[in-house]
């Protein structure tokens, strides 16, 4: 069970990929089925899968390296084509509302089906991890991470450099003056870095999107994220993060290859661990395809509520062959959409099945799947440790990372971190989440933070609440609740 915030058409739009697109890219790893629950208006999602199953395709992805290569390689070509139908709508817009709706669902459904091999590594990666720390007990778990770290730039740390680069030009340009700075100001005194601000934004403009709310974040919102990660930092430091940031790559290899020279792994176990840090680069390249294609959808959903005069919410509702039936005929059952917005189910299997249920149907289905968990009363509990640290702060659960507001110095916690999640990660003094392992989002992103991180902890949203002042031990994987 995995969750964050969500809603059918978006989710479809992901369902359809790993049951019957993955099927056609490899047979054999499309999913049996998969259950998606949306409650408190796509605020509260959670969705299932049949775990032993991922787990076992897993473990035979990690032992093939030639099988990765290709199956990278054939994903490529789905990104190409997916890319190029994006930039046809960035640079027109919507221009035949039917047609390219069609067209964009049917190459953003392939390029996801081809990268989800990823998520299957990701979800075997800890124990595979996990299996070779014991065989070679003298390796430190900062080398492990060290090994599975991403062997390419992630889309995170683009936009970071971006970011720093333009705040450093600020600083530069303004010194002291420059936490008095507005946007407007910007535009009209410094026309080079406004470009500079709009360019990146154009760039960037879907990050702040999941599997529910897509808003642009303008230029406005990039000027004030940029001057609140340079706003305390001198010059000089956000020199040496950018050269941090140029010099990654180059860092963690140059690092590898010293821990491949200082211990004695096997041909198999270096193998499983090359397959884990190409996974962490290619499970980020997926997760950027995500943002982007729930962004455009919500478009083409925003733009046919206009048209037919049905509210965007509902469309939100619909499934796609639903959807493709306003498109044709013009009308579409509103009172169903209605009742599912109280609460719905959708259930997709590889026997055909593709239902949404919702009423009595989805809370007994709620109640016999998800339970009801009777936990207040934990006061300590474990996690995996993704990144290390020990730090005492107050709590704040986010489940929608757009509608919370997280103060710098808190610890954030939540179901599991999206990139919409980045800007409250960098206030935050530790992440814990109820999902995840050691090349979720939450890892990579806590490691290059440099904050403490637990993640799988399963319980954490259940048993924490806003304001109680925990302890995060995460050299020892325990979270320990100090004042309620």
């Amino acid at each position: 069970m995995q969750g964050c915030v969500g809603i059918p058409h978006l989710l479809w739009h992901s369902a359809d990929p790993l049951v019957f697109g993955l099927e056609k890219v490899a047979t054999g790893f499309g999913l049996n089925f998969i259950l998606s629950f949306t409650e408190d208006g796509g605020d509260d999602c959670k969705w299932l899968v049949d775990e032993d199953f991922i787990m076992e395709r897993g473990r035979a992805l990690v032992t093939d390296l030639n099988f990765i290569r290709r199956q990278v390689a054939r994903w490529r070509v789905t990104e190409k084509a997916f890319n190029m139908i994006v930039r046809q709508l960035e640079g027109k817009g919507i221009t035949d509302l039917a047609g390219d709706y069609q067209k964009f669902s049917a190459l953003y459904r392939q390029e996801y089906a081809a990268a989800f091999f990823t998520e299957y590594i990701t979800i075997a990666s800890d124990k595979i991890v996990e299996e070779i720390k014991k065989k070679h007990p003298k390796i430190s778990d900062d080398d492990l991470q060290t090994l599975i770290y991403p062997v390419g730039e992630t889309f995170i740390n683009q936009e970071s450099l971006a970011s720093f680069t333009i705040g450093l030009k600020l600083k530069l340009a303004l010194g002291s003056k420059f936490s008095q700075l507005t946007w407007s100001q910007v535009q009209s005194k410094f026309p080079k870095i406004s470009e500079a601000i709009t360019q990146h934004q154009k760039q960037f403009y879907w990050l702040a999107s999941n599997y529910k709310y897509t808003q642009t974040v303008t230029p406005a919102q990039f000027f004030r994220n940029i001057k609140e990660s340079v706003i305390y930092l001198k010059a000089s430091e956000i020199k040496k993060k950018i050269v941090e940031l140029r010099t990654l790559d180059q860092e963690m290899a140059r690092k590898k290859r010293k821990i491949v020279r200082q211990i004695k792994l096997s041909k198999d176990d270096l193998i499983k661990l090359q397959i884990i840090a190409i996974n962490g680069w290619w499970h980020d390249r997926r997760k950027k395809a995500n943002m982007i294609g729930s962004f455009w959808l919500n478009q083409f959903l925003r733009r046919a509520s206009r048209r037919y005069g049905v509210d965007f919410e509902l469309l939100q509702y619909t499934l796609k062959p639903e959807f493709d039936q306003l498109l044709t005929a013009g009308k579409i059952d509103q009172a169903t959409l209605k009742n599912r917005v109280k609460g719905c189910v959708h259930f997709m299997a590889k026997d055909g099945a593709d239902v949404i249920l919702f009423g009595q149907d989805f809370r007994y289905l709620k109640q016999k799947l998800l339970g009801s968990r009777q936990l207040s009363a934990v006061n300590d509990f474990r996690g995996v440790i993704a990144s290390r640290g020990k730090v005492q702060g107050k709590v704040r659960i986010v489940i929608n990372p757009n509608k919370n507001a997280f103060k710098e110095g808190e610890i954030l916690v939540t179901s599991m971190t999206r990139p919409d999640f980045v800007p409250l990660m960098r206030k935050a003094v530790a992440i814990i989440t109820d999902e995840g392992g050691l090349t979720s989002h939450a890892a990579i992103i806590s490691r290059e933070l440099g904050i403490p991180c637990l993640v799988g902890t399963k319980i954490a949203t259940h048993v924490l609440h806003d304001g109680q002042i925990v302890e995060v031990n995460a050299n020892h994987g325990i979270v320990k609740v100090v004042k309620s």
